[in-house]
């Protein structure tokens, strides 16, 4: 039987799940997940969750990943043996062993995921996200809170996407609302936005559809330009949400001003 996808509940769908989502609306984006899934040989658009096969393609790829893994750590021994015969020096060793083991898969997943979060300027707690929808191509999970621990500052100096907060004693309301008022008058711009995004589905589905709106009809054996009406109905009929023909032509640039306000690309 195929596996239903699970809903997420509605208290997911605001904040951090909506900016996964405009994340993946990104090209840049896109095109570093179609990088990673290549060099993992993971399908083009991910596995199928709901292929009845799913689990069986899965143990496959993880098999696969294993062994060629298991392949890579066997020649960081090599390595090692070139070094004690005096074949290698101690640089071109540690550089040699240090590209091997970011080769193997899990190693590599793990790295190319940090990357994303990294070159997005997101907090750390986006990787399980991202990292389900380099497997899947789906959006199917979301941190429940914006609270992490972590130093406002790295060792170079620059500000992190998250604030280190602790707490030695209990807390009052008035002690919240000074850090808050601290985190977004200090430290605010440097964060994530986690605010909910107004038909968020809708803007993606709608972009999607103008920015392709040449269409090849089988039928007529010929292209045709898909029509703005066209593009409102089928909105609404994916979505259930009603838009006009000026929210169609502007879903493009608002997804872009969006994506400039939350993201902080390096």
């Amino acid at each position: 039987m195929p596996r239903k996808k699970t809903p997420l509940k509605p208290s997911y769908r605001q904040g951090h799940f909506d900016n996964l989502m405009l994340l993946s609306s990104d090209k840049n984006f896109q095109d570093k997940i179609r990088e990673i899934r290549t060099f993992l040989q993971i399908p083009d658009e991910g596995f199928d969750i709901n292929s009845p096969d799913m689990d069986v393609d899965i143990n496959k790829w993880n098999k696969e990943s294993d062994r060629r893994g298991a392949k890579l750590l066997s020649k960081v021994r090599h390595v090692a043996d070139g070094l004690n015969s005096g074949g290698l020096n101690d640089v071109a060793a540690q550089a040699l062993t240090n590209y091997l083991h970011e080769e193997v898969p899990i190693n590599y997943l793990t790295g190319q995921v940090n990357s994303i979060i990294r070159d997005f300027g997101l907090p750390a707690q986006y990787a399980n996200g991202i990292r389900q929808y380099i497997l899947y191509n789906e959006i199917t999970t979301a941190p429940a809170q914006s609270f992490v621990v972590h130093s406002p500052n790295n060792k170079q100096g620059e500000l992190e996407q998250a604030v280190h907060v602790t707490f030695y004693s209990k807390i009052n309301d008035d002690d919240l609302k000074r850090l808050k008022k601290w985190i977004n008058e200090v430290v605010g711009k440097h964060l994530v936005d986690p605010k909910p995004l107004k038909n968020i589905d809708a803007k993606i589905l709608m972009t999607k559809m103008y920015e392709n709106r040449k269409r090849y009809d089988p039928q007529q054996e010929g292209w045709y330009k898909m029509k703005t009406k066209e593009i409102i109905d089928n909105v609404r009929q994916d979505t259930g949400i009603k838009v006009s023909a000026s929210q169609v032509r502007d879903a493009p640039r608002e997804l872009a001003s969006l994506r400039k306000k939350r993201f902080r690309k390096k």
